[in-house]
């Protein structure tokens, strides 16, 4: 009895040493395999930058201008807060966090991998702190609670499911992993930097759940790739012709925007405009809501123009500081098209006439004249020059012109011709055209925000109920 007692003993304290050796090998020869163990739970941004990615590398000799202008993006960014170029041009990789305190405040960490990382001690900033993770792991940062909070990770139960999600699609093959918390997603929503305006604001992202980014060096661009969690919602269609997301060369061109179905765009803008006020419009100018729609049912691209060079951040949503157009890829014959194009023109005329009403005289039975402001559409005619038609007032102009099947109409004559005449985009080199959604925007012609730092930013939208993909290229 007494040996069967001490063989289960020993097989016991066997287990308990199997299991020991375990954990001590997932804490000490995982954790220096995957740096995002030293992720806290907490964390708002956690970004690993491989500066040893012989892709980026690369890039940086062969596209001058790219490396310096992206740089200056991580620079305004904060990637690399006040480290020095010493330190930078040893390591491996730098992990940059922003933490959430105790207090609601943010700090900053960084983690830096190298062989060499204990003749970093003499090259940190003077304030801050710092602390060694293992032998060839260092982690610094202003707050002695951050590092705290870092040191006293449990990689084996410091993620969430959601977390683990995001930080598994963390690829060696790209030079920047990021993780975005959904808290920090909601805080760039409320930005004034016009990317985000730009970008994630109409995705309705669920902010309750993280989201990844990565960036990828490719020849002479970067690549990257968004995923998040959004709200639910209705699908639009794929585009049936991918041939309509190719980008077209405008002059002044600031935006352009694709979509697989414009319909989708006018539903969610029609369902903010009260019933009773869809009713006045429609007898005031003589149009019906359903003739809109069966005209959008169809894929299109909305171009906006910047006729004053820089766009401010505080105008970056105002239409009426750009030109803009709207080309409709519609399957229509000829004279259904002209059907729809006379109900245009004639909802246009009744529209200007209401905003620049013209004098009228007439008698009262008592034979007194009086003067009154009516309405006079007959006023606004739309004339006709090189296959576009026009009508102007004091303070609005409309034209719009047939291209085979497609419709093209905007406030700006020189846009619709433009757009008639445009070629295919020479200098868009992006392979990433698929989706429900393609967005081009010329950062040159922001003020100030990220995007003002890349020349041009594709960005193609995939959605699939619940979860969103961006795909795209940052061009030099």
């Amino acid at each position: 009895m007494i040996r069967k007692n001490s063989l289960k003993i020993i097989g016991l304290i066997a287990l308990l040493a199997i299991v020991a050796g375990l954990y001590f090998y997932l804490r000490n020869f995982r954790i220096r395999q995957d740096l995002a163990n030293f992720m806290p739970s907490n964390a708002l941004i956690y970004a690993e930058y491989n500066l040893q990615d012989k892709d980026f590398i690369k890039f940086n000799e062969n596209n001058f201008r790219g490396q310096v202008r992206f740089n200056k993006l991580l620079t305004e960014a904060g990637m690399f807060g006040n480290l020095s170029k010493d330190i930078i041009s040893e390591a491996d990789k730098i992990v940059a966090m922003i933490v959430l305190d105790e207090n609601g405040e943010q700090h900053k960490a960084w983690i830096i991998q190298s062989p060499n990382v204990h003749k970093f001690r003499a090259l940190l900033p003077k304030d801050s702190f710092e602390t060694l993770l293992n032998s060839k792991t260092l982690a610094l940062s202003p707050s002695r609670d951050v590092l705290n909070s870092i040191q006293a990770i449990d990689p084996l139960t410091e993620h969430t499911a959601q977390q683990n999600k995001i930080l598994n699609k963390f690829s060696s093959n790209n030079f920047i992993n990021i993780y975005l918390s959904g808290e920090y997603l909601k805080s760039l929503s409320e930005s004034p930097d016009p990317s985000f305006a730009l970008t994630l604001n109409n995705l309705e992202l669920d902010t309750e759940l993280p989201a990844f980014l990565g960036l990828q060096a490719q020849d002479n661009k970067i690549v990257y790739n968004f995923y998040a969690s959004t709200l639910e919602k209705d699908e639009p269609e794929s585009f049936k012709d991918t041939e309509n997301l190719q980008i077209l060369s405008l002059a002044n061109g600031f935006l352009e925007f694709s979509t697989a179905n414009i319909k989708y765009i006018y539903e969610n803008l029609i369902s903010n405009i009260p019933v009773e006020k869809q009713e006045e419009l429609t007898q005031k100018y003589e149009f019906e809501w359903s003739d809109l729609e069966s005209l959008l049912d169809a894929p299109g691209t909305i171009f906006i123009n910047s006729p004053n060079g820089k766009v401010d951040a505080a105008d970056i949503l105002n239409l009426k500081k750009y030109n803009y157009a709207l080309k409709i890829y519609t399957d229509l014959n000829e004279e259904e098209l002209n059907e729809f194009i006379d109900k245009i023109k004639k909802s246009i005329s009744l529209i200007l006439a209401f905003q620049e009403p013209g004098l009228s005289t007439d008698k009262l039975p008592d034979g007194t004249p009086f003067t009154s402001l009516v309405a006079q559409p007959e006023l606004f005619k739309f004339s006709a020059e090189d296959g576009i038609e026009s009508v102007a007032s004091e303070n609005y102009s409309f034209s719009l012109a047939l291209q085979e099947s497609n419709l093209v109409f905007g406030n700006s004559k020189d846009l619709v011709r433009q757009i008639l005449s445009a070629e295919v985009s020479p200098n868009i080199d992006c392979e990433y055209f698929s989706g429900s959604e393609t967005i081009l925007i010329n950062g040159q012609k922001l003020i100030f925000g990220l995007l003002s730092f890349v020349d041009s930013a594709i960005i193609n939208t995939q959605q699939n109920k619940k979860e969103v993909e961006l795909t795209g290229c940052l061009l030099y």
